[in-house]
């Protein structure tokens, strides 16, 4: 979410550039999201001081009129429980354990098959494979998932000895170390063997 000294300082911008002292130089505009998903961060902020951050507790707010949308599209029919566990997460009424953990049902969890559930038997399908995505908060766990989709990628794995130079002309190019060049994973590569 946006921290409402940013959206203070859009309204002081549209004021400036259209001349007028009206909120937001007296343009319309239109917010969207969440506001349950993520607190502005405050750096070495207590919870107050997030809280105090939030658009919500801004000037501005009561300028707006809240709309909310009842229906899932995206979700659709079969993403109800997905649907119900985020609001109950977002709202704070899900259950945590005594660390304040919360443990998502059976059910919504992936079964172990991670790429099979999100592309199926569809990746030689260029067009199927543009509209899906997994998304992973590490690196390592990038790298992972990535070669373990290699892997299923049909036809004969090949490996290729590597050139440890960088092709350059410029006489002021850096000499990066052989280790350093093995070190690099380019996407849609296994990784480097020694």
């Amino acid at each position: 979410m946006v921290p409402k000294c940013a959206l203070e300082a859009v309204d002081l911008l549209f004021q400036d550039l259209m001349c007028n002292s009206l909120p937001f130089g007296g343009k319309n505009v239109v917010l969207g999201g969440d506001f349950r998903q993520v607190l502005p961060i405050i750096e070495r902020g207590s919870e107050a001081d997030m809280i105090d951050a939030c658009i919500k507790n801004s000037h501005l707010w009561r300028q707006f009129t809240t709309h909310r949308l009842n229906v899932n599209i995206r979700a659709g029919d079969s993403g109800d429980d997905w649907c119900d566990f985020l609001m109950s997460v977002g709202s704070g009424d899900a259950e945590q354990d005594e660390y304040d953990r919360i443990s998502v049902p059976p059910g919504i969890t992936s079964s172990g098959n991670l790429i099979g559930e999100v592309f199926g038997d569809q990746l030689t399908n260029t067009e199927s494979l543009s509209e899906k995505a997994i998304l992973a908060p590490f690196n390592i766990e990038v790298n992972r998932i990535n070669e373990q989709t290699l892997d299923r990628l049909p036809g004969q794995l090949r490996q290729y000895m590597s050139i440890d130079d960088i092709a350059s002309d410029d006489v002021g190019e850096l000499e990066y170390s052989t280790e350093f060049l093995n070190s690099l994973s380019p996407a849609g590569f296994h990784s480097h063997l020694a």
